[in-house]
């Protein structure tokens, strides 16, 4: 049975894609795991990669799921689909909130398309669909199409990853995803990349609990430690996009404070990654004392993010998010021996729940990140605190473990019979 995989992404592998610290490391273990692996992804931002060898790239599917340039045509899509009237059904207060409505629409019409594209192509490759499984990277708009796909292609199986922001209807505005039940009721297998994330999948829909399992994410091994400074200096390090839920203008608070804190000390805070949230940090950055130096570069090819870990001493690398899947700034830190101080919120607990670092409360004021600082850079063990950071990474994170397990078990429902989550 020669066997195929469709990964539908975001863009991935162009350069604007979201997923790319994710799956690079990943595709080398599907390509092992199956004959065909197609990336399918749904927007062509950027420079396509370089991809690897035997993986194909199906750029149809971003031209077919392209929103109509007609805002009549797509309103006219949205109102006759029945799968919206029936979210109207679970939430009537979506008729009264343009921006739910909107976003109910996207998901709904993004679907249909993907499960039309999927059908067709199929269809013309003359697949099997016993043979080919759907990989949905993102809960979200592709696993709800490729789940309307599946019945009408009887023995095609569905498996999607969740992470952070596709998964908890918090972290959005109008505080609901749409469809979300609907998509997992057509999955055969949900992987979480946190325990997290599969203890809420089983309080908000209990009914699903039974197919959905931790899949951990991870990041390969950067061959080189990092290290610490040796001349009384403390540097700091952050990576993330500057947006709302990264809360780095409470970090900048927490970073002044602790530098105020100790006016003897000399501070460094290198913070990598740009967005609209910058200029409030360098608001706050406005009243810092004189012994806090802060650089902030603004967005940072990732290869440039590792060569500062080799290059340059950290002490340790901060991130206050309110709410994170499992995030990749902090494995790759913690891959490199870097102590993290972080929030316990998503899966970040999991892994500083192991050492490795100091976890703050999920809503920490500047003050207890202030504190946090000065327990963690003050410790007389210090060397054993950054051991333990990579041993955390050994054990929890590493790509080449997690992702051939997880590519196994992929290949291993193509073996077993397929069947959609039935809702009681």
């Amino acid at each position: 049975m020669t066997t195929t995989l469709l990964v539908f992404t975001i863009a991935y592998p162009y350069s604007g894609a979201p997923e790319a610290a994710f799956l690079d490391p990943e595709v080398e273990h599907l390509l092992r795991a199956f004959d065909r692996v197609c990336l399918v992804p749904a927007m062509r931002n950027g420079k396509r990669g370089e991809s690897a060898g035997g993986l194909e790239v199906l750029e149809g599917y971003a031209e077919a799921v392209a929103e109509d340039r007609s805002w009549a045509g797509r309103v006219v899509k949205t109102l006759a689909s029945s799968q919206v009237w029936a979210d109207v059904a679970l939430a009537p207060w979506l008729l009264v909130s343009p921006s739910g409505f909107r976003a109910l629409g996207e998901v709904v019409r993004a679907s249909e398309k993907t499960r039309d594209w999927i059908v067709a192509f199929i269809t013309r490759e003359g697949l099997s669909p016993a043979s080919t499984l759907l990989y949905t990277y993102w809960l979200g708009a592709s696993s709800l199409g490729a789940g309307l796909a599946k019945g009408l292609l009887p023995g095609i199986r569905l498996a999607s990853r969740a992470h952070g922001g596709d998964l908890y209807h918090e972290r959005h505005r109008t505080r609901r995803i749409p469809r979300q039940a609907d998509a997992l009721q057509k999955v055969d297998r949900l992987f979480t990349v946190s325990e997290h994330g599969r203890a809420y999948v089983a309080k908000r829909y209990p009914w699903a609990a039974g197919r959905c399992e931790v899949a951990r994410l991870g990041v390969r091994d950067p061959g080189v430690l990092s290290k610490p400074s040796e001349d009384g200096v403390l540097r700091l390090a952050s990576c993330s996009f500057a947006v709302p839920v990264k809360r780095l203008r409470l970090l900048s608070e927490g970073v002044v404070e602790f530098a105020r804190r100790n006016p003897g000390r000399h501070v460094e805070w290198f913070h990598m990654g740009g967005g609209p949230c910058l200029e409030d940090v360098r608001v706050a950055l406005a009243s810092a004392p004189g012994n806090l130096v802060v650089d902030l570069p603004g967005q940072v090819a990732h290869a440039d993010v590792h060569a500062s870990y080799r290059a340059k001493p950290c002490d340790a690398f901060l991130n206050v998010s309110a709410s994170e899947g499992v995030p990749v700034s902090v494995m790759e830190a913690l891959s490199y021996g870097i102590p993290v101080v972080a929030t316990a919120v998503g899966g970040t607990a999991e892994l500083l729940g192991h050492g490795g670092g100091k976890l703050l409360v999920p809503n920490p004021s500047a003050g207890e990140i202030a504190s946090a600082l000065f327990g963690l850079t003050t410790d007389g063990g210090r060397l054993a605190l950054r051991r333990a950071s990579r041993q955390v990474w050994a054990d929890l994170c590493r790509a080449d473990v997690n992702f051939s397990r997880f590519a196994g078990r992929l290949r291993s429902l193509l073996d077993s019979p397929g069947s959609a989550l039935a809702v009681p």
